[in-house]
């Protein structure tokens, strides 16, 4: 499930380095959250320029408002900014239904929604990675693709609009499809991605 050309860390270690340990803070907030944000892809898109026209979805109105100007219309901004969370399938067990489970990949009525808002308006994407997501389509469509572990909406527009550093990787492979999950060996690496169809970026996006 790899994608290509990211570098990826154990899991064990990427969280207790960079989300357990105290360090320092950033605009009154703790950094770790915003540095763990993973530039998946950037075609050109960020960082942002000042006071743009957003349209956001999953992103809180009031907190965007001092980032630029939102509007209520994708077809009237300059960028939009929407946040997904990894795909699921609720269970009904007492124990079970506490835990994500299911397909990866987004519902088609959904990924219709995203990829028609991904042609109206040059949008950032950020899917929070709870578990791997197949995302070739979104991939391929959006403007800018991030993942997250668990950042607020301020992390993730601060670094979008170059205010903080987005320095995280990837702790697991992302599929390229639900075939190649369920084709997958469990005892061989990489056999199901790369999940992303260009090569990404990891490191920080910097000012121009």
């Amino acid at each position: 499930m790899s994608v290509t050309g990211a570098t990826r860390t154990p899991i064990h270690r990427y969280f207790s380095r960079t989300v357990r340990q105290p360090g320092p803070f950033h605009g009154g907030r703790p950094q770790q959250p915003v540095r763990a944000l993973t530039v998946l892809t950037n075609h050109s898109l960020l960082p942002l320029a000042e006071r743009p026209d957003l349209y956001v979805q999953g992103v809180s109105g009031k907190t965007a408002a001092a980032y630029g100007n939102v509007v209520a219309d994708p077809a009237e901004a300059d960028v939009a900014v929407l946040r997904l969370r990894t795909p699921f399938e609720p269970r009904t067990g007492a124990f079970e239904s506490y835990f994500h489970a299911g397909s990866l990949a987004f519902p088609e009525d959904e990924l219709k929604e995203i990829l028609r808002l991904l042609g109206t308006v040059p949008t950032l994407v950020c899917v929070n990675l709870e578990r791997p997501a197949v995302l070739p389509e979104i991939a391929e469509r959006a403007a800018a693709l991030v993942a997250d572990f668990g950042a607020s909406d301020a992390a993730l527009l601060d670094v979008a609009f170059g205010r903080a550093r987005a320095e995280g990787r990837l702790p697991f492979e992302l599929p390229r499809s639900m075939a190649a999950v369920a084709a997958a060996r469990p005892d061989v690496p990489d056999d199901t991605g790369p999940g992303v169809p260009v090569r990404p970026r990891t490191g920080p996006v910097e000012h121009p």
